[in-house]
């Protein structure tokens, strides 16, 4: 039990990170295309 309890807590963890990732990516290229405008 234990052992299936750990499995989907570690896709859960994998997933949250993976969610980062995106959000990051969406912050930079929102941070690029502002600093694109002040130009």
């Amino acid at each position: 039990m234990i052992e299936r309890s750990y499995l989907p807590y570690q896709s859960a963890r994998e997933y949250q990170d993976l969610g980062m990732q995106k959000w990051m990516g969406f912050f930079l290229s929102e941070h690029t295309t502002s600093l694109g405008e002040e130009k």
